[in-house]
């Protein structure tokens, strides 16, 4: 049995902890979760009660994120992607488990700015402004991935950046998009 749960990542196996590691990351987002239904492989909670996703490319997603994160773990990080992804541990844990949650944000919009799915967070301006994005009263700071309470995944519909949300959840680096890093949480990790 312990060579199955090894074999998929998959810890919610007996006598393993069950949740990702929080790392202290400030919650920027306040919905209410309630789980609705569970992935056909992995178990993974989802809040989606608009049925907006495909369970299937969930699980293979998650799994994308977690064979390529299990890369990185088995030599671990360089200083440059450990300075730059903003990293606040060298512990990465790339196990896929029953204990993650992904909402689908209720509130989300199409950008009248961008035209990319977003949902609104309280991030201040900061992260729009180091993407060269200036907020304003039309246009404001918003959100496209999130982790709220340490292990619940807030995406839009399109899962466009479920990967790096996922990343951050299993390496604890808020900037996934330095080094290899950056390979999963690319959306070419989204399962078609």
């Amino acid at each position: 049995m312990w060579a199955w749960c090894a074999l998929v990542f998959l810890t919610n196996c007996p006598g393993h902890d069950t949740c990702y590691t929080d790392y202290g990351f400030s919650n920027f987002t306040s919905y209410t979760i309630s789980v609705t239904t569970r992935t056909p492989i992995y178990a993974i909670g989802i809040d989606d009660p608009k049925h907006e996703l495909d369970l299937g490319r969930i699980d293979q997603t998650v799994r994308n994120v977690s064979e390529c994160v299990l890369a990185i773990a088995d030599g671990g990080f360089s200083e440059e992607e450990f300075i730059q992804g903003e990293c606040y541990t060298r512990i990465i844990d790339p196990a896929i488990k029953s204990c993650m949650t992904i909402k689908v944000a209720p509130d989300w919009h199409i950008s009248p700015c961008s035209g990319e799915q977003l949902f609104s967070c309280d991030i201040g301006t900061f992260r729009c402004e180091q993407k060269g994005l200036i907020p304003d009263p039309k246009c404001p700071c918003s959100c496209r991935g999130i982790i709220q309470d340490g292990d619940v995944v807030i995406i839009t519909p399109n899962m466009r950046l479920l990967p790096a949300t996922l990343t951050t959840l299993m390496t604890g680096c808020l900037s996934p998009w330095v080094g290899r890093l950056a390979a999963c949480s690319a959306n070419n990790m989204i399962a078609q």
